[in-house]
């Protein structure tokens, strides 16, 4: 599984690649009038991407706790 900082590596990479930092949060991103359409598709999967990938963490860390 992909963890939230190589998520973080590839949203900063993506930025550098497409001129777009310094970038907020992925969903803040979402609401530039700056993007383009394939950008903007980008960050909608990405979203999608980060939350299924936090909340797995989140749910791993919650059954490591309770050990």
């Amino acid at each position: 599984m992909i963890s939230s900082g190589k998520l973080t590596e590839i949203y900063n990479s993506w930025g550098d690649k497409n001129n777009l930092q310094p970038l907020g949060s992925a969903d803040e991103e979402l609401y530039r009038n700056d993007l383009k359409p394939n950008q903007y598709k980008w960050l909608i999967k990405f979203i999608k991407i980060w939350d299924i990938t936090v909340n797995k963490e989140i749910a791993g860390e919650k059954i490591n706790y309770g050990r």
